[in-house]
């Protein structure tokens, strides 16, 4: 009952040792997690801001008629 009883302290001893160092590793970890998700949202408006800037842009139409539009914008009256 004693050897169990001390087999059962060393392994609380053991984890709360690794729930120690466990513990240090996260929080040396969650600045960079932090920051990983602040650059994942930026990244997300600056996504959804072209998405909306490039449905802005949009041209009905075949692309035979975005190509007669074109065509008209390029010709240049003579001097």
């Amino acid at each position: 009952m004693l050897q169990s009883l001390n087999i059962q302290k060393e392994v609380i001893v053991r984890l709360r040792k690794e729930i120690q160092e466990k513990t240090k590793n996260v929080k040396a970890v969650l600045p960079n997690i932090e920051s990983l998700e602040n650059g994942l949202m930026d990244l997300d408006t600056w996504l959804s801001r072209g998405e909306a800037l490039l449905e802005s842009h949009k041209l009905d139409g075949t692309q035979e008629e975005t190509e007669q539009w074109l065509e008209k914008h390029k010709v240049v009256e003579p001097i």
